[in-house]
């Protein structure tokens, strides 16, 4: 039997952020950047032209930090610039992320110079594939949902009304596989659900994670580099007798 993994949570917040037709670049913002630069690099002359003078005083701490950010803000100011160079140029940036995570805007200039490096030929603009990316991510959530609103309805011991409680994951067909929820299931049930958790593991490879047939998969509470990316997300976990496995590996089980 392969071996069972401790069961771990993951929340996935919804990044937020103004609308693509809202959003624009702001230039002045580095020209302003620019201006500080060239005092932040006279204050740290000034410094050490202070320290070097045999002073009757030390100079604040803050002072010293201060001074030796130039670099920093230089370069940041030249990733800023890149990025803007990238917008407006309607440069190709990547669909997602190095791990292949799909992204959303607003995001940091580092993030869109480095999509940029990895776009392909026929990878689109910045803007057209911030939109792209909330339409595919909104999509993929409203069909996370409705399988989510399934419920095992069928009737509790003590007031014999539906049970609330969402069914057991079925491969292929998510929660609308038409079973009760891991309290109501039938001794037969639960042996078929079994079945299907342990042919996962045992025969399928996953493409949620390193796991090869016959190793259990890597879940959150793992080494974050074990996991693999599906359709532009963190694919997620279903449990069942204490065995979790990712939904894309149960969905290569053949009912």
């Amino acid at each position: 039997m392969p071996k069972k993994r401790r069961r771990a949570s993951r929340k996935h917040p919804t990044q937020t952020g103004p609308s693509i037709a809202t959003a624009s670049t702001s230039p002045e913002i580095v020209t302003a950047a620019r201006r500080l630069l060239r005092e932040v690099e006279q204050f740290r002359l000034s410094i050490e032209r202070h320290n070097g003078s045999e002073p009757a005083l030390l100079l604040p701490t803050s002072f010293e930090m201060l001074a030796h950010t130039d670099a920093t803000l230089r370069s940041d100011i030249d990733t800023l610039e890149t990025a803007y160079e990238i917008i407006e140029l309607r440069k190709p940036v990547a669909a997602a992320s190095r791990k292949g995570i799909s992204w959303q805007g607003p995001l940091h200039a580092e993030r869109i110079v480095d999509l940029a490096k990895i776009a392909n030929d026929d990878d689109v603009d910045y803007y057209t594939q911030w939109r792209r990316n909330v339409e595919s991510i909104a999509q993929r959530a409203a069909i996370r949902d409705e399988d989510l609103k399934h419920r095992c309805g069928r009737p509790t011991k003590t007031t014999k009304s539906p049970c609330s409680n969402r069914p057991v994951y079925v491969p292929g067909r998510g929660h609308a596989g038409g079973l009760g929820c891991t309290r109501h299931l039938t001794a037969v049930e639960r042996e078929v659900v079994a079945r299907y958790f342990y042919d996962a593991v045992a025969h399928h490879d996953c493409p949620g994670c390193v796991a090869e047939s016959g190793i259990a998969c890597f879940t959150d509470g793992d080494d974050p580099r074990k996991l693999r990316s599906v359709d532009g997300a963190w694919p997620p976990t279903r449990a069942f007798a204490g065995e979790e496995v990712h939904t894309a590996r149960l969905d290569r089980v053949q009912l």
